[in-house]
């Protein structure tokens, strides 16, 4: 509005009318200075109004003829001046795809219809211009079309920000429904919630490893889907110590029907602009196929473990076998050369001790000596049994029978050593294919290191009886002492050759050795252990022949 309060239109359709009015005033003389004035005074108030506004302005007469504008219009069209409009029509300024249109809005201005059409228009530099046409009629007042008000406003800006926005949509519409698909086709198990800790978002990939439908589980409490409550708030108490996000966290779901599935979680927390928390959103892998594959790597390694120890010990086998080969071999030669001068040696000091006339003292040493001198006999014939390697002869024997016999030898050196002896024998125990002879050493050897083990008196424990292992069936003798047991270091090494706890000079070290070589023949086992309750039981297996 001007300063006396008139709209533009108001202004132009009082120009408008001045103006038609003045054909008249020309005609008489009374009044025509002062119509010419007021004439005058509105065209400038038309003037200062057009040009104030942002808008191309154009007045035609009812032919479409330009008839006034404003310098808007002059710049929009690249014009140098107004009078490169006034005068001139007004359709040719258009491109001419929109001329029949706007021929066809100025038909119905002047019918007195108002029209309004976006067009567009290109500029010299050979950009696209976007126009908001709105075409009026003019009034006289007898309410006849005296002329057309023409408005065009620039849109350009407007019409490419809305083409940017709408370029923008769709390519956030694509964003969103690619990031959609991918969530959904997401091997990971995808799993959203608010603030309250409700499931928002549950994808096909949760669906699979949990076997809820999603339906099932919106709007429930996310603690549903954990082995525990515990559980979920440990990630969430991780997620806040961790900056707002935790990284591949091992944890526990559980599924619909209650089983354990162990996972990998990568989770975040979502905040407003405010900072403050919205909900959560995790992403856990499934950890079970690892979890087998590890299991599978560990057993495959402890059986490889198992099979380089076995490798091992075979190794270590065959070298200790190819020495006490060469051993025995020696071991043979050796004691016959020892044996041939101890015999003469014993011979001579029996004669020398059963003489009447050798001294009492003298008698004395050289009974010590005849002891020492059959000492060394046993020796050499035990290495002697040692390097012989002779293969049992095996006859159908009772072993508890056996074990009774030879018990039998050591039964007054028990007794006499004050120790209790218990003998548990297995009723119906099957005949045992065997060499009586070697079964008879090997209980001897170790009830003579059980006796030894107790010299202040103790418990000896016999048992037998009937076992089965792989489909094979043994004979199994036990021998337990309550001595103090053998020392831990010592177990491993407790068979091999000239391996001896004793006191030196009093164990040849190859007793166990050739106890395990006899059982070993026999198609058995051996081996030592150190009882709970103190002392030591040595077990015997020998196998029995498929009958």
């Amino acid at each position: 509005m001007d300063d006396h309060g008139k709209t533009k239109e108001q202004l132009i359709h009082e120009m408008v009318e001045m103006r038609h009015r003045l054909g008249t005033l020309e005609e008489m003389d009374t009044g025509r200075k002062q119509a010419e004035e007021a004439l005058r005074a509105s065209e400038e108030r038309y003037r200062t109004l057009a040009e104030s506004s942002p808008d191309c302005i154009k007045l035609l007469d009812l032919e479409g003829t330009i008839i006034e504008c404003n310098t808007v219009a002059v710049q929009c069209f690249e014009q140098k001046s107004k009078e490169d409009f006034i005068g001139k029509k007004l359709i040719p300024f258009f491109p001419e795809e929109y001329q029949p249109d706007l021929v066809e809005a100025l038909d119905g201005v002047r019918q007195g219809q108002e029209a309004r059409l976006q067009l567009q228009t290109r500029a010299s530099t050979g950009a696209l211009m976007y126009w908001d046409i709105t075409i009026n009629p003019i009034r006289d007042e007898a309410d006849q079309v005296i002329s057309i008000l023409f408005a065009g406003r620039d849109i350009t800006e407007r019409v490419r920000a809305e083409e940017a926005l709408g370029v923008a949509h769709k390519e956030a519409e694509k964003a969103g429904e690619y990031l959609e698909t991918l969530i959904e086709d997401s091997l990971d198990a995808i799993i959203s919630t608010d603030k309250e800790g409700m499931v928002v978002l549950f994808n096909k990939g949760a669906e699979v490893l949990l076997g809820y439908r999603r339906e099932e589980v919106f709007g429930q409490r996310v603690t549903l889907l954990y082995e525990s409550e515990e559980r979920a708030k440990e990630v969430m108490r991780r997620m806040r110590e961790e900056g707002g996000a935790v990284s591949a966290f091992e944890t526990i779901l559980r599924a619909k029907d209650g089983s354990q599935i162990p996972v990998l979680i990568s989770a975040s927390i979502l905040y407003d602009e405010e900072g403050e928390e919205v909900g959560t959103v995790g992403f856990n892998k499934d950890l079970r196929e690892r979890k087998r594959s590890e299991e599978e790597l560990r057993e495959r390694h402890e059986e490889l473990k198992q099979s380089y120890d076995a490798l091992e010990r075979a190794q270590a086998s065959i070298v200790a076998a190819e020495k006490l080969a060469a051993l025995g071999r020696l071991t043979a030669g050796v004691s016959h050369e020892i044996l041939n001068p101890l015999t003469i040696i014993t011979m001579s000091l029996q004669l020398m001790t059963s003489d009447p006339e050798t001294p009492p003292e003298i008698a004395r040493q050289l009974r010590v000596l005849d002891e020492q001198a059959h000492r060394i006999n046993k020796i050499t014939q035990e290495l002697l049994y040692f390097a012989r390697q002779r293969e049992p002869e095996r006859l159908l024997l009772d072993f508890n029978d056996t074990l009774q016999r030879t018990l039998g030898l050591l039964a007054r050196d028990l007794h006499l050593q004050n120790i209790a002896v218990e003998l548990t024998l297995a009723e119906g125990l099957p005949p045992l294919l065997a060499d009586q002879d070697q079964l008879q050493q090997v209980i001897l050897n170790l009830l003579t290191n059980a006796r030894d083990a107790m010299p202040k008196g103790g418990r000896l424990s016999l048992s037998t009886k009937s076992v089965q292992t792989n489909g094979q069936k043994f004979v199994e003798l036990r021998v337990e002492d309550t001595g103090e047991g053998i020392a831990p270091e010592h177990l491993e090494n407790l068979f091999d050759p000239f391996f001896t706890t004793k006191p030196v000079g009093e164990g040849t070290g190859l007793g166990l050795s050739i106890c395990q070589g006899i059982v070993e023949a026999h198609g058995g086992s051996i081996r030592a252990e150190n009882l709970p309750e103190g002392g030591a039981a040595f077990v015997v297996r020998l196998g029995m022949e498929e009958g």
